[in-house]
């Protein structure tokens, strides 16, 4: 059962409870406790409050458990009423109705050495845990992501209260971690979302929880969390990705490329983890291994002219290396076979560049690769090596 569910089936009176709770009170302090009740009951909610803050005054009445009590009542119920009704004057009653009422309640049962308040405190906790929940959502869409964070989080410690039996629900504690990360309050971020990632909530969060790792310059705990979440979602396509980048971005290309190759092999229907391992072999210079890849990607997935373009110009790159090689030989018949291997290179990267041609693609990243590349082959290895940054118009 939800919290909110819970809150409806265990909602009470909270005039019976207080008039309970006032019966074991002396003569004289029943009274005055009682005109408190009253006036919540008949909703005059300033008359209340100036009662409650007049008995506050006197030393002896604020050891009251239950003066507490009805003041805790009092600011959550004047907010929930202002709610319903959206009557600003009930909502403005206290600055921070619902943080009042949380503090009123744990100081009644602080001084409640008796324990006669908890039994009567669990309905208002489980209405407590729901509107500070209800706020954080209304932070969060506002945009107010810190105060959305602060009221997610006063949620989780009312529903972890030693008075209730619920289990804080994991989806609160999402919510707590995306409004930490989006207030780029990576602590928080971290604490909340390590306790998703043990429970393997959802990849989302192991992911977010590795780009918070990064923000704390914390690469190594990034690396392990991914790749605990691999293990845990079975080769995640996104998790996997991530990883790779990671890997490739400190200068572990070897184990972005054997990462890639174990993922291909678990999922052989998803053509881009060879797509990716192509375009990291090509990045290092790995072009044979690079036409290899980006081959079994095409082969999945033919409708890709990304994918032919990027062949030819690893065709063309092989060439211009092979030529660049060839330079410092000295033998002739050497030489002669060394230009036979680029030319063979250089004419691969002709057929898979009229390939790309024959797709029509319109994407203008590809169109100018075509074009450069095009321009190259008319003098096969002068240009030097192409790369993957976007050639300039």
């Amino acid at each position: 059962m939800t919290l909110r569910a819970a809150g409806v089936v265990l909602l009470f009176s909270w005039l019976f409870m207080g008039c309970s709770l006032v019966e074991r009170l002396p003569q004289f302090e029943k009274r005055r406790l009682l005109a408190v009740f009253h006036l919540i009951e008949t909703e005059k909610y300033r008359d209340a409050k100036e009662m409650i803050e007049e008995l506050m005054e006197d030393e002896a009445s604020k050891e009251w458990p239950r003066l507490w009590y009805a003041q805790g009542i009092l600011a959550q119920t004047s907010y929930r009423e202002g709610k319903s009704k959206n009557n600003n004057a009930l909502l403005r009653l206290y600055s921070d109705p619902l943080y009042l009422a949380w503090e009123s309640y744990e100081k009644g049962l602080s001084l409640d050495r008796e324990g006669r308040m908890e039994r009567s405190l669990v309905p208002r906790y489980i209405l407590l845990a729901n509107d500070f929940q209800q706020l954080g959502e209304e932070h969060f869409k506002a945009r107010r992501y810190s105060a959305s964070l602060k009221a997610f989080e006063q949620a989780i410690t009312v529903a972890s209260s030693p008075i209730l039996s619920a289990k804080v629900d994991t989806t609160l504690r999402y919510n707590a971690a995306m409004a930490a990360y989006m207030a780029r309050n990576w602590q928080r971020a971290q604490h909340h979302l390590e306790t998703l990632h043990q429970l393997q909530y959802k990849n989302n969060a192991t992911h977010m929880l590795s780009v918070v790792h990064l923000h704390l310059e914390d690469t190594l705990a990034a690396k392990n969390v991914l790749n605990e979440g691999i293990a845990m979602f079975s080769f995640d396509e996104t998790l996997v990705l991530l990883l790779a980048d990671l890997l490739y971005r400190t200068h572990e290309a070897d184990s972005a490329s054997r990462l890639l190759e174990a993922a291909a092999q678990s999922d052989t229907t998803t053509a881009v983890y060879h797509y990716t391992r192509g375009l990291i072999l090509q990045r290092t210079g790995a072009y044979a291994e690079a036409i290899s890849a980006y081959g079994k990607a095409y082969e999945m997935d033919q409708d890709n002219a990304r994918l032919p373009v990027l062949i030819a110009m690893c065709y063309y790159n092989k060439g211009v290396a092979i030529e660049g090689a060839a330079r410092t030989l000295t033998v002739r018949s050497m030489v002669d076979a060394e230009k036979e291997r680029s030319t063979a290179a250089f004419r691969s990267a002709n057929e898979w560049l009229q390939k790309a041609m024959a797709h029509h693609d319109k994407d203008d990243d590809v169109l100018l690769r075509i074009h450069s590349l095009n321009q190259a082959l008319r003098m096969p290895g002068k240009g030097g090596t192409l790369n993957l940054s976007p050639p300039e118009k």
